[in-house]
């Protein structure tokens, strides 16, 4: 709930990487090679962090029940937007 607070009060710059799929690049912490977004999906928000150098998914915030989960064309999407430079 606290997440939603914070969220709904922040004004975000979404990108859209497709099939309905929005994404905001947060800045890389730690790691170079690890690189985390802030997801919007129909309602929802959420983060995910991948490992750049090994091309693998770290975290993805399962939070909710009913929470959209992306396809393989979605996820790759995902992956590139992270780890872009």
């Amino acid at each position: 709930m606290a997440f939603g607070l914070i969220y709904s009060t922040h004004v975000l710059a979404w990108d859209d990487i497709g099939d309905g799929w929005y994404a905001e690049k947060l800045p890389r912490k730690g790691s170079p090679a690890t690189a985390m977004i802030r997801l919007k999906h129909e309602g929802y928000i959420f983060m995910a962090e991948y490992d750049c150098r090994n091309r693998m998914l770290l975290t993805y915030d399962l939070v909710y029940v009913g929470m959209p989960v992306p396809n393989n064309k979605s996820a790759s999407a995902m992956f590139e937007y992270a780890c872009k430079d």
